[in-house]
């Protein structure tokens, strides 16, 4: 078995010149959930979640769901479809959200315009 030596600089040009693969867009899907009062205990040590209000049954925090766009150009999640257990978050929430996360220095930010 012999080793091949490779030229990293020769592979750089080879890479180059390589066609792009076909861009794809990842949307933002600003949610909230409702969390037992124990996993919130646990989810509110992360800053990506933000507190919302407080019920009987736990606790309410929004959140960012990244929405890819698959191969065959439609989106993880279709206008009005969610992942399993989140809802759509309201403008207040929204403004909520937005607030905290500035608050803590956190981004994207629901009432703003992110395309990645």
């Amino acid at each position: 078995m012999s080793l091949e030596k490779i030229s990293f600089s020769d592979k750089l040009e080879e890479w180059k010149n390589l066609p792009a693969p076909k861009e794809r867009k990842i949307k933002q899907l600003w949610v909230k959930k409702l969390f037992k009062v124990k996993d919130w205990n646990f989810f509110s040590e992360n800053s990506s979640y933000c507190f919302l209000k407080k019920e009987k049954e736990g606790v309410w925090a929004g959140f960012l769901v990244a929405n890819p766009e698959l191969p065959n150009g439609k989106l993880l999640y279709p206008a009005g479809v969610f992942p399993k257990d989140c809802l759509p978050i309201t403008d207040d929430e929204a403004i909520q959200i937005d607030s905290y996360r500035r608050a803590v220095n956190v981004f994207p930010v629901p009432c703003e315009k992110y395309e990645m």
